[in-house]
């Protein structure tokens, strides 16, 4: 940014959207050396060394407090910080909303780096000595292989190709369903992820699945189903750099002090590069709904008799799953009429409010015409409250990315584990609205030829 005389001002400005870059972050003395025996057999980039040579260097007498954390982070693994209190380079307590930063890590280094707000370089060597003098283990040394092997094979479910296969026209492996949506949790009517992972295995491998699960179960101390409902997700995020291609959505098990406990009444996972504006319809009407009828009925039969102890037990909990996923019904049903709206969630669906929404705002300053509506073969909007419902409810497109698609459901409480920094979520559905501004105020002026959420086959 010097180089290409940015301001100060500017510099500020970028950073407070980005977060700051680690390697802007000052070094630790005596742990400060690059990580190679001699920086004279390198050929190093004079501008580098330079840079390198001015960055502040910080005397630490609180190092052990750092380590001792810091040993926590390593040995635990990517994305799996400690939840008592880290310091950072001035001794300050570190929360997890304070860490976290608009673009994801691309090394674990970085991330331990933007977490303590500690030069990467000095990262490297604090963690090169805990290992060498003070014996710290690598993090998931052992589980990762088995836990990547079950990862993979979900993504071969949903019919997933990596780059290379991408790149030589590969087509396999068969999505075992074309909607990209597949219940972790069996509903009665449909296969569950376990069921289809135990057939992945048995058609490509000749690897016995009951072994595999108790092999899964000694190196990770946790039942392999388990895992599956309450892990896999945030291991899959952690994978994808925050940025998952398989979602977890679930309905959320409450107590009576509206704690959440159990295993939830449903949960799926999304695939998405097959998510659109039909996969939360889909959701509702082919799983909760069949699977609140299933209860409702169940409920029906046990009340219509003498009530043992058993199914009183029985009846509590029928009534429970079905509280819980009406309620999930209703969430899914607010994301898709309002998912896209700048208000609050608490204020979606509510009378009289969408006038402060600053979505509406914005669209109240466009002329409603043919850029305005949602495909060429889409009649425009009428008026500004046609325009207001079409914008703010949930209709993704995958060109926009993760972040911004992934948004409005983590804003309902939908997804099992959170993907996005708190004071992103808000941000990347506004980011969204100023990009389909800005590209339909490029067509009015003709420097696009369509707005890019058109079909490609409707390009004029």
């Amino acid at each position: 940014m010097n180089s290409a005389k940015i301001s100060d001002n500017t510099k500020n400005i970028v950073y407070s959207e980005t977060g700051l870059p680690s390697g802007l972050y000052p070094l630790i003395t005596g742990y400060d050396n690059l990580p190679v025996n001699n920086i004279d057999f390198i050929e190093f980039p004079e501008g580098f060394i330079r840079f390198y040579k001015n960055i502040e260097r910080v005397d630490i007498n609180y190092v052990d407090n750092i380590k001792k954390n810091l040993k926590e982070d390593f040995e635990s693994g990517l994305n799996k910080t400690i939840k008592n209190v880290s310091y950072g380079i001035n001794n300050t307590e570190i929360s997890e909303e304070t860490t976290e930063s608009y673009i994801p890590a691309e090394t674990y280094i970085e991330e331990l780096s933007t977490k303590y707000k500690v030069h990467p370089v000095s990262i490297f060597w604090l963690i090169e000595e805990g290992i060498s003098k003070d014996g710290w283990s690598y993090f998931n040394e052992i589980d990762k292989p088995l836990k990547d092997k079950i990862s993979i094979t979900i993504l071969n479910l949903f019919g997933h190709r990596w780059p290379k296969q991408v790149e030589s026209g590969d087509n396999s492996p068969e999505a075992t369903n074309n909607d990209g949506i597949i219940p972790i949790i069996s509903t009665g009517g449909s296969k569950a992820i376990i069921d289809y992972i135990d057939e992945q295995i048995k058609r490509f491998g000749s690897e016995d699945i009951e072994l595999i699960k108790k092999m899964f179960i000694e190196t990770t101390n946790i039942n392999f189903e388990k895992w599956l409902i309450e892990t896999f997700f945030e291991y899959h995020t952690t994978q994808f750099k925050n940025r998952p291609i398989i979602w977890q959505l679930e309905s959320t098990p409450v107590s009576q002090s509206n704690r959440r406990y159990g295993t939830p009444a449903f949960s799926c996972l999304i695939y998405y590069h097959r998510l659109n504006a039909d996969s939360l319809p889909k959701i509702r009407s082919q799983y909760v709904e069949p699977l609140i009828n299933r209860y409702e009925t169940e409920l029906r039969t046990i009340e219509a008799s003498s009530l043992t102890g058993d199914q009183n037990a029985r009846k509590l909990q029928l009534e429970n799953w079905i509280n819980e996923l009406k309620e999930f019904d209703i969430k899914l049903g607010l994301v898709l009429a309002y998912g896209f709206s700048q208000l609050p969630f608490s204020e979606w669906g509510k009378e009289g409010v969408t006038d402060v929404d600053p979505l509406k705002q914005r669209l109240s300053k466009e002329t409603i015409d043919r850029w305005t509506s949602l495909d060429v073969h889409v009649t425009k909007p009428s008026n500004l409250e046609e325009f207001y419902s079409q914008e703010s409810r949930y209709d993704p497109n995958i060109n926009d990315g993760v972040r911004v698609n992934i948004a409005p459901l983590q804003k309902a409480g939908l997804l099992a584990v959170d993907v996005l920094a708190k004071k992103d979520v808000d941000k990347a559905i506004a980011d969204r609205a100023e990009w389909r501004a800005d590209e339909r105020r490029w067509c009015r002026e003709g420097k696009l030829s369509r707005p890019g959420w058109w079909k490609e086959e409707t390009k004029q």
